[in-house]
């Protein structure tokens, strides 16, 4: 049948034309992650070298913990193990 044909090679084409799209995706896909892949490089050797050592007396920061303990309050309606929306 002629129109059968048509019909199938109508679905062929349809066919072609979305695997040359999803392929196109998926280099779009592979150079994206090799952007961002070279991005997370920069930033992992770059956050390494600007990196400074800081030494902190335990006391210091129990002391500063327990003062603003005392200088801060939960948000009205506030309850224990319910997650803060907003």
């Amino acid at each position: 049948c002629k129109t059968h044909r048509e019909s199938v090679e109508s679905l062929n084409k349809q066919i072609t034309e979305r695997e040359a799209a999803l392929r196109e995706f998926g280099m779009g896909l592979k150079e994206a992650e090799g952007v961002l892949s070279e991005g997370l490089r920069n930033l992992s050797s770059s956050s390494t070298e600007h990196a400074t050592s800081v030494e902190l007396d335990v006391d210091e920061v129990l002391r500063y913990a327990h003062t603003i303990s005392y200088t801060t309050e939960a948000q009205e309606g506030w309850e224990p193990h319910v997650p803060m929306i907003g």
